[in-house]
């Protein structure tokens, strides 16, 4: 009846009537055959091959899980695609409302939107804030890219690189980073950009590579410590200098912080990038903002001086920078991240780990001490026996776990409590190494651990494939905590992520506590504002200080009893 009724529409109807229906078919027809469309269907007919493949090899909900988590940043950045360029006004409006046009001035909002991004390289499904911020890469072209951790951001570098390399001819570019995430680099080229070559400049193939990079083109990534060698070369043109943790160049009188200057001069365009609320160190980002352009570093030391005083003006020095620097949190542009949920366990140490806790600060050892209160009775210690629970838990409900500690002692410990399969990443682990066992970690199937050294393992590294994380004593700086726990609550994450972070009662983990201000509840809120964080890493913890208020307190508790 409907076909009918539709028929004698058509038959009947007059020509204005005929030229409604003719312009609805040429608008459904040319919108069904839009390369986002057939690239949504590809990629759907692949997932459902792929889903009925699984539904004959999965036998259990663990590795369909895994699957889920392996995927889900794919589709949601699918579906995100899909409706900024082919929803309703509205839908639109709220895909866009997070990816940097409110951060930026209009006129340049408007030109980084009208930029082209041309991403037929790019093997990775990027999404609208990610495109967003490759564009203001390409369009501001000496610039600040401050967006949060596990935001994505180098993603966003490799996409305009490979605008760089397609639509502009520059075959040539280079990434100066911390030797540790040289090789996070090379898989996420292999995986983002597989036809380019990912090239390390590097003892001893150092020479060789820098000869393939010069002959064929590439990327290639040079270490703080190595650039000065890089920088004696013969360089051909480069495209992109991309600075990874540009904090690692904030001294101008550093010898890095000068041959990464010379290197980023030659290149085409330059990108410095870094998770810490770079503006809010004003002298430091002054710093930053000269090496990457020296023409807009003079222009805010003229009106702000060395920046010590700019807080002063804060909402004139933001606007001063904003047409250079883009910085999103995670609130702004991943409204799909599950709940964090942290708490702050106090333990009742055994009298085995508090008496080696009080001989260790009569002996001046502050360090001993804090690693004795979750280490000095080995397995049977009380933190160990609270980790032991939270791992059979996690182990019951095949969560995968990540726990944290300054001390190698805690971690070996803490091996011995979660079993042979537990990996370490510490120190004395390569990069290497570190690297294959994150994989390892991310695609095992149900349960899974990994106890790390928190100032080696809290930077670059992606675990989201786990939701559990375990600090076992609390740190000098909330911000070491933070970045421990983004390894998991990041872009991807598809579960609650519970942080449980154990405080020995009476002892200089509450000292640590109540000095820094710090409570596990404010992870929440520490991971979506930088300010506060900040705030809380200005209070410097005195060693000395701490030891002698620690030492004071037990003498006190000694004599009442």
């Amino acid at each position: 009846m409907k076909q009918s009724a539709r028929l004698q529409s058509w038959l009947f109807g007059g020509d204005r009537r005929k030229q409604q229906i003719r312009d609805i078919y040429q608008t459904t027809r040319q919108r069904a055959l839009s390369s986002l469309i057939v690239n949504a269907t590809e990629t759907m007919a692949h997932k459902i091959k792929d889903t009925r493949q699984a539904d004959d090899r999965l036998r259990n909900s663990a590795e369909l899980i895994t699957v889920w988590r392996n995927s889900s940043a794919t589709l949601l950045s699918l579906l995100e695609q899909f409706t900024a360029e082919e929803g309703s006004p509205q839908e639109k409006a709220a895909v866009l409302r997070g990816v940097g046009r409110s951060f930026l001035p209009m006129d340049l909002a408007e030109r980084i939107q009208a930029q082209s991004l041309d991403l037929q390289l790019v093997m990775k499904t990027i999404r609208p804030y990610q495109q967003f911020g490759a564009k203001f890469a390409l369009t501001v072209r000496q610039a600040l890219l401050g967006d949060k951790m596990g935001l994505g951001k180098t993603i966003e570098a490799l996409a305009a690189i490979a605008h760089a390399i397609t639509h502009e001819k520059q075959f040539h570019h280079l990434v100066i980073c911390p030797a540790s995430l040289i090789e996070n680099w090379l898989q996420e080229i292999i995986e983002t950009l597989p036809t380019i070559p990912g090239l390390a400049f590097r003892e001893p193939d150092a020479e060789r590579t820098f000869q393939r990079w010069q002959r064929d083109g590439g990327i290639i990534l040079v270490s703080f410590q190595q650039a000065a060698k890089l920088a004696e070369k013969d360089l051909p043109s480069i495209g992109f200098v991309i600075v990874d943790e540009a904090h690692y160049v904030k001294n101008p009188d550093a010898n890095r912080t000068r041959a990464t200057a010379t290197l980023v001069r030659l290149g085409q365009r330059a990108l410095l990038m870094g998770g810490t609320p770079m503006e809010n160190r004003a002298a430091e980002f002054i710093n930053l903002v000269d090496l990457v352009s020296s023409s807009e570093g003079k222009k805010l030391k003229q009106r702000f001086g060395d920046g010590r005083r700019a807080h002063l003006d804060g909402d004139r020095f933001r606007r001063e920078i904003a047409h250079l620097y883009l910085r999103r949190n995670q609130k702004d542009v991943l409204d799909e991240l599950p709940p964090l949920i942290a708490q702050d366990e106090v333990i009742q140490v055994g009298s085995a780990e508090r008496s080696a806790y009080q001989s260790a600060l009569l002996e001046g050892n502050l360090m001993a001490a804090r690693a004795l209160l979750s280490s000095a009775n080995d397995t049977d210690s009380a933190k160990m026996e609270r980790l032991s629970q939270i791992s059979e838990e996690c182990r019951r409900n095949e969560r995968k776990l990540l726990v944290f500690s300054y001390f190698r002692d805690v971690l070996t410990t803490a091996r011995k409590v979660i079993g042979e399969e537990c990996g370490e990443i510490s120190g004395g682990v390569t990069i290497v190494d570190r690297h294959r066992l994150v994989t390892e970690f991310n695609a095992r199937a149900g349960f899974a651990a990994l106890v790390l050294q928190i100032d080696v393992g809290s930077a670059g590294l992606n675990l989201q494939s786990a939701s559990v994380v375990v600090i076992m004593e609390p740190q000098y700086k909330p911000s070491t905590e933070r970045q421990a726990v983004a390894r998991a609550y990041r872009m991807g994450q598809t579960n609650r992520v519970m942080v449980h972070r154990l405080v020995a009662k009476n002892s200089v983990d509450t000292a640590l506590v109540k000095l820094t201000k710090f409570k596990a509840h404010l992870f929440d809120t520490l991971v979506h504002h930088s300010d506060l964080a900040d705030d809380l890493d200005k209070f410097q913890i005195n060693e000395g200080r701490l030891l002698a208020d620690e030492q004071k307190r037990l003498a006190i508790e000694s004599n009442h009893e």
